[in-house]
């Protein structure tokens, strides 16, 4: 789709699917061949599919940065450029909490390595 933010593209893609059951439903009951709302239907289920798939794919995102969050993997980041300012806030709040991270753990190795000197 020619349209990069996230908010956007889910919804078109639902106006998108919403026509295409319209249509599918007007082809099922005036349309007197039996392959054209087959084969509808099957564009229907393709798009629902890709919706689910588009969505899904930010989440898989999220959960990447939550995972390495978690192993303590601050190297870590979550861009998602051009997807909407719901985006921008988030991937500006995870670098804040990853930097902090990133300091409170840099200020824990070298408080343990004052420690073990004594």
């Amino acid at each position: 789709m020619v349209y990069k933010r996230f908010k956007i593209n889910v919804w078109s893609r639902i106006v998108l699917l919403v026509l295409s059951f319209l249509v599918l439903a007007w082809l099922w009951l005036e349309s007197p061949y039996f392959f054209t709302p087959l084969a509808f239907t099957a564009i229907v289920m393709l798009q629902t599919v890709e919706l689910i798939f588009y969505v899904e794919k930010t989440n898989r995102r999220l959960a990447t940065f939550f995972e390495a969050f978690r192993y303590g993997d601050f190297t870590q980041s979550f861009a998602a450029p051009h997807q909407g300012t719901s985006f921008e806030q988030l991937e500006s709040a995870m670098r804040e909490v990853m930097s902090s991270f990133q300091k409170s753990a840099a200020l824990g190795a070298r408080t343990a390595g004052f420690r073990s000197k004594r």
